[in-house]
């Protein structure tokens, strides 16, 4: 990996932070954290540094919040900025911000739920703590709560104003309980959960108080990792690494139905997000997959798929991008273990090459 940075300068979070103190906030002069790794041939990626290893993304507005293992990144999209660090206990894998972009929910592999506030001068700091089995966290729209998905326990809700706990809800079954290991929320009155075992629950949360569970059943194949809804709300994508894809209709929840599954060219998928009418698939060491979503057969199409740069992706985002001229782009972020973020343009996806055959040692990585 080459830091493009001045000559015999090293690049470190302390120096950044001087900086930062001498500039302007959001500042684009200093290039500290711009790289470009050594395998990128294409023109429409560039990299983010961030000193550790990157896991999962949430974008909210002109700022991405990036889980990097032991700590918490907030990045300015524009200017392509790290603003802040925050360190976090346990391992940080999933997170996601509130609506209003002021706080943001870590899932910490043995360190539980953790909530980070940003301030107004873009720190972040550790507001709550729960020793909870945080495993993967969705975000209402139109009120103010977070479902977490908490293994073994169940769901568990948080009033995002405060912070608070609410309620808590088992995924019991008449043949036994289920681990929640995704999450994700339809039209703001329903948790769609992927647990173990390859089944789906709903849960009912018009009042997150007292959320009931509706039903739970077997809908795909695979450990879920990630899970996400088209804008109709009709198809739940599930991301179930070496399996794939599993796509599942839930227009009518007490009908829920598999309809099939895909792949990536290269490498197992961890995560998954709908942006606009694609789907962007983290794929290990395939990168970047993009597929675009039909409502009929076949239900995604590969549209491209991206693996020019270093490391192995495990998580992914997308966000719109408006310039002051009225010109509207669409860009993803996907996190790379090599130890940043890469910022792929998503309008140009025909030009990309075919995406490169990786290595059998190449595969090796943290999981």
């Amino acid at each position: 990996m080459t830091l493009l940075t001045d000559t015999n300068r090293t690049t470190t979070y302390s120096s950044y932070k001087k900086q930062q103190q001498s500039h302007r906030r959001h500042s684009v002069n200093a290039p500290d954290y711009i790289y470009r790794p050594k395998m990128i041939s294409s023109p429409d990626s560039i990299g983010i540094y961030l000193g550790g290893l990157a896991y999962g993304v949430a974008t909210c507005g002109d700022m991405a919040y990036v889980a990097c293992i032991n700590s918490v990144c907030l990045v300015h999209l524009a200017t392509r900025k790290v603003l802040s660090r925050a360190s976090v206990p346990g391992t940080a894998l999933s997170l996601t911000a509130v609506p209003t972009s002021k706080a943001v929910y870590v899932a910490c592999q043995d360190g539980g739920l953790v909530v980070l506030n940003r301030e107004v001068d873009d720190t972040l700091l550790m507001t709550e703590k729960y020793n909870v089995p945080a495993v993967d966290i969705a975000m209402c729209t139109s009120k103010p709560v977070a479902v977490v998905a908490c293994d073994g326990l169940g769901l568990c809700l948080f009033d995002t104003r405060t912070h608070s706990w609410l309620s808590m809800v088992a995924l019991n079954h008449g043949i036994g309980q289920f681990k929640a290991k995704a999450v994700t929320i339809k039209d703001d009155k329903y948790a769609i959960v992927a647990c173990d075992s390859g089944f789906l629950a709903i849960v009912d949360i018009h009042d997150p108080k007292h959320p009931n569970l509706i039903t739970i059943e077997r809908a795909f194949t695979g450990d879920a990792r990630s899970m996400t809804l088209n804008e109709q709300g009709s198809k739940a994508f599930v991301a179930c690494g070496g399996k794939g894809v599993h796509i599942i209709d839930v227009d009518a929840i007490e009908s829920i139905r598999s309809l099939g599954q895909v792949k990536s060219a290269y490498g197992a998928v961890f995560d998954v997000q709908a942006f606009d009418n694609l789907l962007l698939c983290a794929c290990q060491i395939g990168g970047l997959a993009v597929f675009s979503m039909q409502e009929s057969k076949p239900y995604l199409r590969l549209v491209g798929q991206n693996n020019r740069f270093e490391g192995i992706c495990h998580g992914v985002s997308g966000f719109n991008v408006r310039s002051s001229y009225g010109n509207h782009s669409r860009e993803a972020l996907v996190t790379c273990q090599s130890g940043g973020i890469q910022v792929i343009k998503l309008d140009r996806m025909e030009a990309w090459p075919q995406p490169l055959k990786p290595a059998l040692g190449e595969a090796c990585s943290i999981m």
